[in-house]
């Protein structure tokens, strides 16, 4: 796994510029293969994981966007309606919390 790069410290804006790297040498090393002129056919596999993981690093920054928003959007709900998340069954936060998302 020596060769594998490590894609966590990276920010959002330089995973997109990876993917957009690792798409683009794809297509080189593809054009590569039809005019005979790749020698190292495995690059197109390893390329094409790296391309699999940054995509699963980018789908993981944009959850744990969504879980953040979620929670404040949460908290601030029950913060408005006075409830005591200690107290209150989650079956009833659960119910506000839709309701509140809903609309309603």
């Amino acid at each position: 796994m020596k060769n594998r790069e490590n894609f966590e410290e990276l920010s959002e804006q330089e995973l997109k510029e990876k993917y957009l790297h690792f798409k683009e040498e794809l297509f080189n090393l593809r054009f590569q293969v039809v005019t005979g002129q790749l020698s190292n056919n495995s690059r197109i596999s390893v390329v094409r994981k790296n391309i699999a993981r940054v995509q699963t690093f980018l789908t993981k920054l944009e959850s744990n966007k969504i879980a953040k928003g979620l929670k404040e959007e949460y908290e601030k709900m029950i913060s408005a309606r006075g409830i005591d998340p200690k107290k209150t069954p989650l079956k009833l936060r659960v119910a506000y919390l839709k309701a509140q998302i809903s609309g309603k």
